[in-house]
């Protein structure tokens, strides 16, 4: 089965699959466990963090599902209108939005939920595949035709794109730094006033982005290659081949989810330096 998306929280990492698989690792005694969701549904996305008490799951079909950390049971939750969710992400537990493609019209849509429940927010033209929020005030979203949007105090906004091909994923690490990836090895940045293309030969597509204020941005790709940028590299980008080649469907700061294969550990000195186990790389603390 091929996992669509990483994120690791605590001691615990989680991964999500093409065919409604939920793989969780415990860091702890990298002890793994997974669940099949009903109906098997593509699961692209994966939103948790520490100060949420649960772990929510984006997926195709109308597909949204809740997560208990303690029981790590997943139940459905509805959403008011039939389409493929690419993207989950809260910025606390009462400012949630999720993002897709609406099935009638094949354009994009947000929805938001305030805690209790769902409602439709915003529709785009072109689909749309990933969300991120820097906090409950100020949210992006991207998606096809190069597009980016931007919510800034409750009002949706298309921002000026210099590409019209598709953005697969946007990160923000502050109001003055946000970056997007998308087909064709385009990387974006935006100082908060204008998006401009960061300079990068690569022509595979990226697919995912990770990062942190305190650290460099990590950059996903369909040619198994891992893209550094950030201060750590002195504002370069620097391309890391993983043992084996293969798609990188999804990167969290330094975790990279894969398949299931043979544990290899990457050469010494290597950054990141590498592990390869049962369904993911990572870079072990």
């Amino acid at each position: 089965e091929t996992f669509n998306d990483v994120i690791v929280f605590d001691t615990t990492v989680l991964s999500c699959g093409q065919q409604g698989t939920i793989l969780r690792v415990d860091l702890r005694d990298n002890s793994w466990s997974s669940s099949r969701i009903p109906s098997s549904p593509r699961l692209n996305k994966i939103f948790a963090s520490s100060s949420l008490d649960s772990v929510f799951v984006a997926g195709h079909g109308s597909t949204l599902l809740r997560g208990d950390k303690d029981s790590w049971q997943w139940n459905p939750v509805a959403v008011p209108a039939e389409s493929d969710l690419y993207a989950v992400f809260f910025a606390d537990d009462k400012h949630g939005w999720v993002v897709g493609e609406e099935k009638v019209s094949g354009g994009g849509i947000i929805f938001f939920s305030d805690g209790s429940s769902w409602a439709q927010q915003f529709l785009t033209p072109q689909p749309l595949f990933d969300v991120y929020a820097l906090s409950t005030e100020i949210v992006f979203a991207c998606g096809g035709g190069g597009g980016i949007y931007r919510l800034t105090k409750g009002s949706w906004a298309l921002l000026p794109s210099p590409i019209s091909s598709s953005l697969r994923a946007i990160h923000a690490l502050s109001s003055t730094e946000q970056w997007a990836v998308g087909d064709g090895g385009v990387i974006l940045r935006s100082d908060g006033a204008a998006w401009s293309r960061w300079s990068y030969t690569g022509t595979s597509s990226l697919t995912s982005i990770s990062g942190s204020p305190d650290s460099d941005v990590i950059i996903g790709a369909a040619d198994g290659s891992i893209l550094q940028v950030g201060p750590k590299v002195s504002g370069k980008t620097v391309a890391t081949s993983l043992p084996r080649a293969v798609r990188v469907l999804g990167v969290h700061t330094g975790s990279v989810c894969l398949f299931k294969g043979d544990e290899i550990r990457g050469e010494e000195g290597q950054t990141p330096s590498l592990l390869f186990r049962g369904d993911m790389y990572y870079t072990p603390s």
